[in-house]
């Protein structure tokens, strides 16, 4: 499979060698220090199964592990990614871990053209069809939170804001940019409560079968209390409160794939 190629040349990428051997140490080529890797390989009757785990330790000690699975039946492929942050802190006490969806992943959506979300699309755009955009808000389909951006005169409030979202959260979030005519446009068709305007942000979280559509807004003036609070780098405490947002409710809203969970079962009977 293609994929398992892509997630072997990401964990070189990182500073791995003779990944041929299924496991190994290594000094790290990124930010971290240290890192760990181990491939396992499982096929039965159910189909087939790609574990890859990566481990990277900071030199604060905190360990950053990601694990991804790949699967494939005469059907499908299915990629499931697990990412998790484990602080050296003894003590009981806040840590400030900056959250990212894992390069890989969107090397991969990048650069195959059929990727899904269950059965959703995963959708990142900087121009956009008012009209299909206002019917995705309100579907009652879409499985994966939608974020507008908003510009003013052109511009973003934050410059590149729309395309750093999209790279952080790729795979767990639409991404779109709307200019002022759009935004008119939206407010027409869903209503000034709804709607997103004058360089603000929302969130729109997915319907899930429910009659009342769930947003949070940041205004243009919730954003400029950002940067008066934090005036040396406002966009990334703003990029790490949307993180935090969407990686906390996948928490709680995606597990592993059954058919990842049939194969592995099968193998350890």
């Amino acid at each position: 499979m293609e994929y398992n190629s892509d997630i072997v040349d990401w964990i070189s990428s990182k500073g791995a060698e003779f990944i041929s051997d299924n496991d190994g140490l290594f000094k790290s080529k990124t930010k971290r220090e240290t890192g760990i890797f181990q491939i396992k390989k499982v096929k039965n009757k159910n189909g087939s199964v790609h574990e890859y785990y990566l481990e990277e330790k900071d030199k604060l000690k905190r360990i950053f592990s990601t694990k991804i699975f790949v699967s494939k039946t005469q059907r499908t492929i299915v990629i499931y990614v697990e990412i998790s942050a484990f602080s050296n802190n003894k003590s009981i006490g806040p840590d400030r871990f900056q959250i990212f969806c894992p390069k890989i992943v969107g090397n991969i959506i990048n650069k195959y053209d059929d990727i899904l979300f269950k059965k959703e699309k995963i959708s990142i755009f900087d121009n956009i069809d008012i009209d299909s955009i206002s019917n995705f808000i309100f579907s009652e389909e879409r499985e994966l939170p939608l974020i507008l951006v908003s510009e003013v005169n052109g511009e973003e409030l934050f410059k590149n804001l729309c395309k750093n979202l999209s790279s952080r959260l790729i795979g767990l979030a639409h991404v779109f940019k709307i200019n002022q005519n759009e935004s008119w446009e939206l407010t027409n068709k869903i209503g000034k409560f709804n709607s997103c305007y004058n360089n603000s942000v929302r969130l729109y979280w997915p319907r899930g079968g429910n009659f009342k559509l769930y947003s949070l807004l940041f205004s243009q003036q919730k954003l400029q209390s950002i940067i008066e609070k934090n005036p040396e780098n406002p966009k990334a405490i703003f990029l790490d409160i949307m993180a935090n947002l969407i990686f906390d409710a996948s928490t709680i809203s995606i597990s592993k794939p059954p058919i990842i969970k049939k194969i592995l079962f099968l193998q350890k009977k």
